[in-house]
């Protein structure tokens, strides 16, 4: 699964979504989400070992997008308000403009954020969100 941009080896991005994992007391595993959803896994696991998905001192993943000039994105534990951003969405809305309310709350960012962000970015960010609104 080596790519030109490498920056550390599988077993290590393993380790560092575990500690992600763990820290915010998700119940999965980097090996589960493998087994579970390879597609997912390889992404997010991919995105970890070319150094755009780093987790920090707190557990917290922070995204630097590969396309655009954006600056890195903080996803800190979300709390009741980040569920409640959501519902503050207009009636009538789909189900993105509610990730993107949620994901604004979680990263104390805008849903422009995200919004004006390209696609393979994006997924990442919804694969981050989705470890807390999924289940």
């Amino acid at each position: 699964m080596a790519t030109v941009n490498e920056t550390m080896s599988e077993d290590v991005a393993r380790s560092e979504l575990d500690r992600f994992f763990s820290t915010m007391d998700l119940q999965t595993t980097a090996e589960q989400l493998e087994r579970d959803d390879p597609d997912d896994y390889l992404r997010i696991v991919r995105a970890v070992m070319r150094g755009e998905l780093l987790i920090n001192d707190d557990g917290c993943p922070v995204f630097q997008p590969r396309m655009g000039s954006g600056e890195p994105i903080t996803f800190y534990e979300p709390t009741g308000a980040s569920y409640m951003a959501m519902d503050r969405v207009k009636k009538g809305s789909g189900d993105i403009e509610k990730m993107y309310a949620f994901l604004a709350d979680q990263t104390r960012t805008s849903r422009a954020t995200f919004a004006g962000m390209a696609a393979r970015d994006v997924k990442v960010c919804h694969l981050l969100a989705g470890f807390f609104i999924g289940g």
